[in-house]
C-alpha cells in the first residue's frame, strides 16, 4: 500500500536557512536537539501521531535523536549507513579502513593493500591517498581501485586521479546552495559530532580530510546523546541498511546497532558503499515508497534485502527542497514515513 512521505528540510539548509525576517539563523541555534524537535513540530503540523523514521548517515543519528526525545512518535526506524557514537565510530572507521586497505587482512584485498602501501612509500601525500582510495573503493570497487593505484604509481592517469581526489571538497568547505551548505550547521558537524577531531598519525585516517577546516570551526564539546544506551530501550522495529564497501559508516557499526536494538534486522547490501544519491539531486521527492506497516520482527539476526518484511527502505530524495513546511499538507495516515534528510557532513567523503 502507499504511504505518505513527509520530507523534513533541516534547519540551516536550503529554504530553512533563515528566520521569519529573512536573516540567517545563528550557528548556535542549529543543534541536533533543535533539529529533532523540528521533526516533531512537522508531525504536529501535519496531524500525524507516529511515523516510520528513515535516516541515512548523519540522518540516522538524527533519527535516533528524534526517537530519544520523542519516543511516543516512533512507529519504526530505518537506519541506513548508521552512525552511533562519535569517538567509538571513529575508532571503528580507522580500524576497518586499515584492516582492509592497508594491512590487507582480507586475502581478496591483499593486492590492493600492497598497492596502497607502495604508493605511500613512493611519496603520495596521505591525505590525497586516503581520499582517493575511499571514493574509488566505495563507488567502483577493489578491482578498479587496484588498476588506478598501479597506474598512478607508474605515472599514468594523473588527470583521472586528480579529478577523483577533488570530488567532495565542497562538502567540507564552500558548498553549493540547496545541495551542500556546511556553514550554518558547523555547530553540529564539529561541536557535536566531532568531525574536527585530531588525526592519530596512522595511515588512511578519515580525519585528514577535515584537518584544515577544523582550525576555523567550533571545537568538539561532546555529543548530545548516549545513543547506544537509548537503542537498548527501543520498543519499535529497527531496520539497519549497510553497504558492503562502506568505509565511512562501515559494517561493524551497523552490526553493533543490530546487537543493541532488541527488535532489529540487518539488511546487508553487496558491492556498494554508503547509501548516497548517485545522481545530481532534484527538487522532487518520491511520495509513494514501497513500504508495509511495521510489525514485530522474529528474532533472526540477518536477512537479505528480498526478505525484509517489516519495512522496506523508503525512497525520497534526501537533498530535495520539495519538503514539508508548515501550512503545506498532504493527506496524512496514522503512521507516516518521515525522512530526516541530510545536512552537510558525513563521515569523510571528500
Amino acid at each position: 500500500m502507499g504511504l505518505d512521505v513527509l520530507m523534513v528540510e533541516h534547519r540551516g539548509v536550503g529554504l530553512s536557512r533563515t528566520d521569519e525576517d529573512g536573516h540567517d539563523l545563528a550557528v548556535g541555534e542549529i543543534t541536533i536537539e533543535s533539529a529533532a524537535d523540528d521533526m516533531a513540530a512537522v508531525l504536529d503540523d501535519a496531524g500525524v501521531d507516529r511515523a516510520v523514521v528513515y535516516g541515512s548517515s548523519y540522518g540516522s543519528y538524527l533519527a535516533q535523536a528524534f526517537a530519544t526525545r520523542h519516543p511516543e512518535r516512533v512507529a519504526a526506524m530505518v537506519l541506513d549507513s548508521p552512525m552511533l557514537s562519535v569517538e567509538s565510530d571513529l575508532a571503528t572507521v580507522r580500524a576497518q579502513r586499515r584492516k582492509l586497505l592497508w594491512d590487507g587482512d582480507d586475502q581478496h584485498l591483499a593486492p590492493v593493500a600492497t598497492a596502497v602501501r607502495a604508493l605511500a612509500e613512493q611519496g603520495c601525500p596521505m591525505t590525497e591517498l586516503s581520499n582517493t582510495v575511499q571514493i574509488v573503493y566505495e563507488f567502483a570497487g577493489p578491482q578498479v581501485l587496484h588498476r588506478l593505484l598501479l597506474a598512478r604509481r607508474n605515472g599514468r592517469l594523473r588527470r583521472t586521479w586528480n579529478h577523483v581526489n577533488a570530488l567532495g571538497h565542497t562538502e567540507i568547505e564552500g558548498g553549493k546552495a540547496f545541495i551542500m551548505e556546511p556553514d550554518l550547521v558547523a555547530g553540529i558537524t564539529y561541536s557535536q559530532l566531532g568531525y574536527g577531531l585530531p588525526t592519530d598519525g596512522g595511515p588512511l585516517d578519515p580525519q585528514l580530510a577535515f584537518a584544515d577546516a577544523a582550525d576555523h570551526n567550533p571545537q568538539y564539546t561532546g555529543e548530545p546523546f548516549d545513543l547506544p544506551a537509548a537503542l537498548t530501550r527501543a520498543t519499535w522495529p529497527v531496520i539497519v541498511v549497510s553497504g558492503e564497501r562502506d568505509l565511512r559508516t562501515p559494517r561493524p557499526i551497523a552490526e553493533r546497532v543490530v546487537s543493541l536494538a532488541p527488535n532489529s534486522r540487518l539488511v546487508p547490501l553487496l558491492k556498494t558503499g554508503q547509501q548516497r544519491p548517485r545522481h545530481p539531486p532534484t527538487r522532487r521527492a518520491s511520495h509513494r515508497p514501497a513500504c508495509r506497516e511495521p510489525t514485530n520482527l522474529p528474532p533472526r539476526p540477518h536477512h537479505s534485502l528480498g526478505q525484509a518484511s517489516a519495512t522496506r527502505p523508503l525512497t525520497a530524495d534526501r537533498h530535495s527542497t520539495d519538503c514539508h513546511r508548515p501550512g503545506h499538507h498532504s493527506p496524512p495516515t496514522r503512521d507516516t514515513p518521515v525522512t530526516t534528510g541530510l545536512i552537510t557532513a558525513q563521515r569523510p567523503v571528500t
